[in-house]
């Protein structure tokens, strides 16, 4: 394949890298499980399956399979050399379709073909997934080239697409993309020879030339239509599937792939669509052949995201062509800026691709532990799938679509999925009446789990309400028990189809998988903390582990927190979770002292919001002055009073007091600033009728915060008021709420101490009965030492 020498140039070079990072990302199709084992079924059974036998809900059903070829390789290079294979041959797919789009555009420009082929790199980067389409990618770039070729020489090399169609059509149905890109040639030649406007900057096609390429294309669509007729048990039907599927607009509706371009998320494809249209804009460059192609292309690409990729493939060569000519021009002059900006332009891709590998989280792990660490977890959660077999949960599994292929790909034959991405198997009635009203739970979704046997469930974590309703829904239902979750998926189970003994084994007490550990006593506490820490060991997920640190920061264990290693994160998970985790050990090295350590973690935290608040912060003490801190940040009085509390444990109560002061001047109706406010003051055992001040104002403003009426017991007790301190704190004790136990342990035991002053006897046995409910409620709480003492006089 001859690129005219453009490797040599810079640019390009510097391309290379950004196409290998881009290309080695780990694994993450939903649908590349299906397709290895639909390999592996061909391969065993020596035949292209014609019903389905990876899901319990369409079993027997009709499946056209229109990918076989592809199938085939892909459980060849997964069963030969496992899942870096796959990722290697990816990479290797997509540098060749890059390699092909260069010698169609047939420029010497470095410039103009760098800008063409970045853009179309960026603009398809989330469409490189291992899957068939991919490899239609390919053949569509190979088409281009070949139909290049005959406009340049009008040579019989377009005969070569026949063989190409042929093998296309058993290789994924993509081949209609080549066929619409013939079409356009074909129609656009012949317009080109009859209309001079639309002629552009060549000769137009010899009668000989238009007739070879009407000849060859003709037998390309033929070839591939009589490959899929004769070789596939579903003959035509399924290699032009397709087609049926775009006469049911449902499915435009509910899959991503098939939504609109938005403008914002997809602006690359429209940065390539713009450089396109106005590579053709000038008279001299309106080709109808390449008018044609852009056009048709891109209709497709702006109504379904899924298109981009071919119109890239399309698009780029013609970009690059044609702005090489401009290009030229503009450095003909210019030889010493030419090669200021080539260089500074390689500088840029490099850094792209150094700036992309390093912040991207589904790349390549070097060094990677083994095979499963290849798969993304947000779609391949392999260690619950691990969880589900070996704890033999119950009855059928029901699952989000996306889950499937990873589904039958684990699991098949021993399990079956209910639902993945082979919409031409379930069909719309399926999709819509059964597995999207489970999905939000529409009437009926709960007999329709019934009547499958489902009795267990495989949902997304944090998903939207809405049309993934059941994610939401299941853990308020008694009937349903949480047994497992990580980073993106949970796992329920139902309560009576599972030995008891065995349920309370495995079910998650006091966490909601989405919210969080939810303790209502110390009991509970410990019982959450121990099935963290059981998780976290088992699959190395962050988000058990950052629930754990919750419970931690509830008991100000910094030290705990601070020392955790990164290797207890490290596992590629949800990139947020781990800038979060990140930022919650920063936050506990900063409340003990260790400022550089902090700051080094905020850093790190990149995509958390509160670590570059964080980081704001340390800013402001180095100046020696907090007076600016925060002002651009939204609801700067919560951000004040957050960052108080972080300068409290730090031993800055100055600092934190004054930033409180400036909270509750912008809030001056919220109690918890004034009774944070309150607190710190009496931490600093000074300006105690400031403290004092404050906390009855922060009681007048909510009467009913059992948090404000503790610290104004304490306030009153340093004024010397000691009726009006034992008031408060009985009336703490009473508006405290149940999940707040270890403050209702502390101020049980902070009156029990207080009336052992007394020295009474009625005061004594009340503080021992007080002392004994501290104890119950909060094992750990503080002065137990001393409320031992004084529940033993019991």
């Amino acid at each position: 394949m001859r690129v005219s020498g453009s490797l040599r140039k810079p640019a390009l070079w510097a391309l290379l890298p950004l196409l290998l990072v881009t290309g080695s990302r780990i694994l993450s199709s939903p649908d590349l499980g299906w397709h290895i084992r639909a390999g592996e079924r061909i391969v065993s059974e020596r035949a292209i399956p014609s019903t389905d036998d990876f899901s319990y809900t369409r079993e027997g059903e009709r499946w056209w399979v229109n990918q076989p070829l592809a199938e085939v390789l892909f459980y060849g290079v997964h069963e030969r050399f496992g899942p870096a294979g796959l990722v290697v041959f990816r990479a290797a797919v997509i540098l060749a379709i890059f390699l092909s789009l260069l010698a169609t555009a047939g420029t010497r420009n470095e410039t103009a073909a760098a800008a063409a082929l970045l853009l179309a790199l960026l603009a398809s980067v989330s469409h490189f997934l291992v899957r068939p389409f991919l490899l239609s990618a390919l053949f569509l770039a190979l088409t281009g080239l070949a139909v290049e070729r005959h406009r340049r020489r009008g040579d019989r090399g377009i005969y070569l697409l026949v063989p190409l169609f042929a093998l296309w059509a058993q290789v994924h149905p993509g081949f209609l993309y080549g066929a619409g890109l013939l079409g356009a040639a074909m129609t656009g030649e012949w317009i080109r020879r009859r209309v001079p406007f639309l002629r552009g900057d060549r000769k137009p096609l010899t009668n000989e030339a238009i007739r070879r390429l009407w000849i060859g294309g003709g037998a390309a669509a033929g070839a591939a239509l009589a490959s899929g007729a004769l070789l596939n048990p579903s003959g035509v039907s399924a290699v032009i599937l397709p087609l049926g599927l775009m006469r049911t607009g449902y499915f435009f509706t509910v899959l991503n792939e098939f939504q609109p371009a938005d403008l914002w998320r997809d602006r690359f494809f429209f940065a390539l669509l713009s450089a396109a249209v106005l590579s053709v804009f000038p008279r001299r460059r309106r080709d109808a052949t390449e008018i044609l192609s852009i056009a048709i292309f891109a209709l497709f690409a702006v109504r379904a995201v899924r298109v981009i990729l071919p119109f890239a493939v399309v698009a780029a060569p013609i970009a690059a062509r044609n702005l090489a000519g401009p290009a030229d021009r503009f450095f003909a002059d210019r030889r010493a800026m030419g090669r200021v900006l080539r260089y500074a332009a390689s500088a840029g891709i490099l850094i792209l691709a150094a700036w992309w590998w390093r912040s991207d989280p589904n790349r390549f792990p070097l060094g990677a532990s083994g095979p499963d660490s290849l798969w993304a977890r947000v779609n391949y959660p392999i260690e619950t799938y691990r969880f589900l077999r070996e704890e033999e949960l119950p009855g059928e599994v029901f699952h989000p679509d996306r889950y499937g292929g990873s589904f039958i790909w684990y699991f098949y034959p021993e399990r079956k999925c209910f639902v993945d991405g082979r919409v031409e198997v379930y069909g719309e009635e399926f999709w819509r009446d059964e597995y999207f009203r489970v999905l939000a739970c529409g009437p009926g979704w709960e007999e329709r789990l019934r009547r499958y046997g489902v009795n267990t469930l495989l949902l997304r974590i944090g998903t939207p309400a809405g049309m993934d309703r059941i994610g939401a829904a299941i853990p308020e239902s008694p009937a349903w028990a949480p047994v497992d979750f990580d980073d993106y998926v949970m796992v329920y189970v139902r309560r009576e189809s599972i030995d008891p003994e065995h349920l309370a084994r495995i079910e998650i007490d006091a966490v909601d998988p989405m919210r969080g550990p939810l303790p209502r006593s110390a009991a509970e506490e410990r019982a959450a903390a121990e099935d963290l820490e059981r998780m976290h060991r088992r699959s190395g997920a962050a988000r058990p582990l950052f629930f754990l640190v919750r419970l931690w920061e509830r008991r100000e264990a910094w030290e705990r927190i601070a020392d955790l290693p990164d290797e207890d994160w490290e596992t590629p998970g949800n990139p947020a979770i781990r800038a979060a985790l990140r930022n919650a050990r920063g936050e506990a090295r900063f409340r003990l002292g260790r400022f550089d350590e902090a700051e080094a973690d905020w850093k790190r935290a990149a995509g958390d919001p509160w670590a570059s608040r964080n980081r704001s912060l340390i800013g402001a003490l180095r100046r020696g002055s907090l007076d600016r801190y925060a002002v651009e940040t939204p609801g700067r009085a919560a951000e004040l009073g957050r960052a108080a509390g972080l300068l409290l444990d730090a031993g800055s109560e100055e600092e934190a007091a004054r930033l409180l002061r400036e909270a509750a001047r912008l809030e001056p109706l919220f109690s918890a600033h004034r009774n944070a406010l309150a607190w710190v003051l009496l931490e600093r055992g000074a300006d105690e009728a400031e403290a004092l001040r404050e906390a009855r104002e922060a009681v007048r403003l909510d009467p009913r915060d059992g948090y404000a009426r503790g610290t104004l017991a304490r306030a009153l007790g340093a004024a010397g008021d000691r009726a009006g301190a034992e008031r408060e704190m009985r009336r703490a004790i009473e508006l405290l709420p149940p999940e707040a136990y270890i403050m209702a342990a502390r101020e049980r035991g902070r009156l029990a101490l207080f009336l052992r002053e007394n020295g009474d006897e009625s005061s004594l046995a009340e503080a021992a009965l007080l002392a004994a409910e501290a104890l119950r409620l909060d094992p750990e709480t503080k002065e137990r030492d001393q409320l031992s003492v004084l529940a033993g006089a019991l």
